[in-house]
């Protein structure tokens, strides 16, 4: 049975035993059986302990509401109690017969090998002491319970739905969707699947609880001013389809792995505390925006600037913070130039040079390329099946009727 990806976020964010929390009902603590034990089965004791009551704990917080799946409670129930009981397990047990009844799929060959060797030599002492089956049904509790909280750990694609993954590279890829089943988490669900694809979290050592304070907080500057058409799905379907474009042309090929980190980024970016309005209204209304940048790319100054301020201002969302400063400056510096060019203002002279570009025998230039192929995306709904474009086109409609 597939866990419940709600419920592997949750188990995820709420791992470790809280020191302030509830009081937890513990079974294992008579001082009189403590005491009966030798100093090893006594260590053993504790270490069984620890985990019982981290599974007790997630048990108890699912039970508040919070979070439901009888299956998986009933799951915790077995491991919990496994864990408990196995310091008052006789060890007089055939072990030769136990061990043929552990599957071998569930405890890994070394680790029966070495409680074999553990426990033969003791089966005749008369001290109370764990049995192998108990010992190996709580190993082989344990094992699932680490994958499954290892899984959960290292990808961060629990909240993405099967999916993404698989049609990510389809041109007509259903933002709208996905935004749906993933709950208004659509950018955070492609943003997560891209880096993934690209492994950019083992090269650039970037934790995913950072990286998950990041998209949250990246989903919620495109929320700021609830906007029909510039928002978390645009952006979820702009960062889609450059990889796309990215993927077809071949010139992923020719990048390096930081050059594409800053491309993909520009698209996750772009667009990031849009106010809903166009430059020309800024300029023209003398906004604020207008007269801190000048008049000049107004909002997509805004939009480069206020991310790598957030990053700047706070360690807890700096995905960046593993870069050396000779990346930093290469990414920033392309990041900057590929959001600038999403301004439609530099539409007709982007033409223009990829088509010298594409005519000329000299090497292309990888920032213009890139640059290039974002803006491509930030307008490419025309491109797409007439449902997507039609509803894309609805929305643009509503929100340029708003700053009317």
């Amino acid at each position: 049975m597939k866990p419940n990806p709600k419920i592997i976020l949750y188990c995820r964010r709420h791992h470790r035993l809280a020191v302030a929390g509830p009081a937890i009902t513990d079974p294992l603590a008579s001082q009189q059986n403590f005491q009966l034990m030798d100093h090893s089965s006594q260590f053993y004791f504790l270490t069984l302990r620890k985990h019982a009551c981290r599974l007790r704990y997630i048990i108890y917080q699912m039970h508040r509401g919070e979070m439901s799946s009888k299956d998986l409670i009933d799951n915790l129930e077995y491991a919990a109690s496994i864990l408990e009981s196995t310091y008052v397990d006789s060890c007089r047990l055939q072990v030769e017969e136990q061990i043929d009844q552990i599957d071998s799929e569930d405890v890994p060959e070394e680790v029966r090998k070495w409680l074999a060797l553990t426990f033969t030599q003791s089966v005749n002492e008369q001290h109370q002491k764990v049995s192998f089956k108990s010992v190996a049904n709580a190993i082989r509790s344990g094992i699932r319970f680490d994958r499954l909280a290892r899984r959960s750990m290292s990808s961060g694609l629990d909240i993405v739905p099967d999916n993404v993954a698989e049609n990510i590279n389809d041109w007509n890829f259903d933002v709208f969707l996905l935004n749906e089943l993933s709950e208004n988490n659509a950018l955070k669900c492609v943003s997560m699947a891209l880096f993934s694809k690209y492994n950019f979290l083992n090269k650039y050592k970037i934790p995913m609880v950072k990286f998950e304070a990041f998209l949250n907080k990246l989903q919620q500057g495109y929320s700021k001013h609830n906007n029909p058409y510039h928002n978390l799905v645009h952006a979820a379907d702009v960062t889609q389809t450059a990889h796309w474009l990215l993927a077809q042309s071949g010139l992923v090929e020719c990048l390096t792995d930081l050059e594409l980190f800053a491309y993909l980024f520009a698209a996750m970016v772009h667009d990031f505390e849009h106010t809903g309005h166009t430059n020309n209204y800024h300029v023209q209304s003398s906004s604020d925006y207008a007269l801190i940048y000048n008049d000049r790319s107004v909002l997509e100054n805004h939009h480069v600037s206020a991310i790598f301020r957030l990053m700047h201002d706070s360690s807890q969302y700096n995905i960046l913070e593993k870069l050396t400063k000779e990346e930093i400056r290469q990414f920033r510096n392309l990041v900057i130039e590929i959001v600038l060019c999403t301004d439609m203002s530099t539409h007709f002279a982007q033409v223009k040079d990829v088509k010298q570009m594409i005519t000329s025998d000299e090497e292309i230039d990888k920032t213009k390329a890139l640059s290039f192929l974002i803006h491509c995306s930030d307008i490419s709904h025309p491109a797409k099946i007439w449902p997507f474009h039609f509803r894309w086109t609805e929305q643009l409609m509503e929100e340029f009727f708003r700053q009317v």
